[in-house]
């Protein structure tokens, strides 16, 4: 990676497992990388004191510190997400701060994490997602319409701020060997779900790097 093809970027949701391949994924190719977390003594010592590394401590509720965060990036990359049952729509309302500071600060490309959950008019049927995405809604409902409400906000809001927005939605996630990730519409062209982590994190620093990228203000599926 050239100094000219560097890239600065904030990652949301950095200190979970995917979080950190994709800041390694990132530093590898020699990208400035703004990690901001609420927890940031969850990064490992190797990633926390690297140089090309800066740590914010935030909540998704904080604005001037998200405004901090997002001020001077190129792209923003966000794992943000429901592990479970949520009170509200936290990760709708921390997208609905973040997209005034990313236009007030002049930073268009975000990559968002989504699931099948989200969807798109150019999906296909899969009996597989069907029933993944009713198990979500009976055993998470409220996890489950917030993420649908985060692929609604994109739509518009996102949409209305002249965002350059991509929601990568994802399948259950491994940690094993790396693959290569493929992107496309749910229940068409070998869709899957599933997904390495490792695939993952490649897959959307190569999108930070790209860009001509064919997933700007889409939804495709990533699956290993």
């Amino acid at each position: 990676m050239s100094e000219n093809n560097c890239k600065k970027i904030l990652i949301l949701g950095a200190t979970g497992p995917t979080g950190i391949l994709t800041v390694q994924a990132a530093l590898e190719r020699n990208h400035i990388v703004t990690i901001y977390a609420r927890t940031p003594s969850k990064l490992p010592s190797t990633i926390f004191n690297h140089p090309n590394i800066k740590v914010i401590r935030g909540d998704l509720t904080d604005t001037e510190a998200l405004s901090s965060a997002i001020q001077g990036q190129d792209a923003i990359i966000s794992l943000l997400g429901p592990a479970g049952n949520v009170v509200g729509t936290p990760f709708t309302d921390a997208y609905r701060l973040i997209f005034p500071l990313m236009k007030r600060w002049e930073v268009k490309r975000i990559l968002a994490m989504g699931t099948a959950s989200i969807p798109d008019e150019n999906d296909g049927f899969s009996i597989i997602a069907f029933l993944g995405i009713l198990l979500i809604r009976i055993l998470a409902n409220s996890a489950y319409r917030d993420i649908v409400s985060v692929g609604k906000v994109f739509d518009t809001e996102a949409t209305k701020d002249g965002l350059d927005w991509t929601i990568f939605r994802l399948g259950f996630l491994g940690n094993g060997e790396p693959k290569s990730s493929k992107a496309g519409y749910v229940g068409k062209n070998g869709w899957a779900m599933k997904n390495q982590r490792a695939d993952v994190a490649t897959w959307l620093i190569d999108e930070v790097e790209n860009d001509d990228s064919e997933w700007i203000r889409k939804k495709p599926g990533i699956w290993s």
